[in-house]
Formats: C-alpha cells, sequence, structure tokens
C-alpha cells in the first residue's frame, strides 16, 4: 500500500478578467464586498483603471456566475 504524505488537491485552478469600461462602479462595489464576505474562500481580485482580473487555486464559489447572473455584467466586459 502506497501513502501520499503532504498536500492533495482536487480542485482546479480558474480566472477571468472584465473589460472596467463596461462594469460599473456599483457593480464593482458590490463584487468587492461579496468576495470579501467569502473569507478564506475569497478569490485574488486586481483592479486597476482597465480591467478587473479575478483568480483562484480553489474553485469554491462560481464568482463568474454571480458577476453575471447577481450583478448583471455582461458578456461583452468579459475578455478573452
Amino acid at each position: 500500500m502506497k501513502i501520499r504524505n503532504g498536500f492533495v488537491s482536487n480542485s482546479s485552478s480558474s480566472s477571468f478578467a472584465l473589460d472596467r469600461y463596461y462594469v460599473s462602479q456599483h457593480q464593482l462595489d458590490e463584487l468587492v464586498k461579496y468576495n470579501d464576505s467569502l473569507g478564506e474562500n475569497k478569490w485574488d481580485m486586481y483592479v486597476d483603471g482597465k480591467e478587473i482580473s479575478c483568480n483562484t487555486y480553489m474553485d469554491n464559489v462560481d464568482l463568474e456566475d454571480f458577476v453575471k447572473s447577481e450583478l448583471g455584467v455582461t458578456s461583452k466586459a468579459f475578455r478573452k
């Protein structure tokens, strides 16, 4: 029998970026507030004048779905 010592993860990473032009200040504020409420499960988020970048190594919460369904950010905001 083999025994593995150390960290084992079945999670995958996930990320997306939003064009800041298509995201209102209210939507951004709500996104930040929601992400902060996730505690240790929150995503890494970087915001500058042109882009909002979100990434995680744990798929605990579908933040992209929240952005679309709850905040109403349109698909044209998502960078390819």
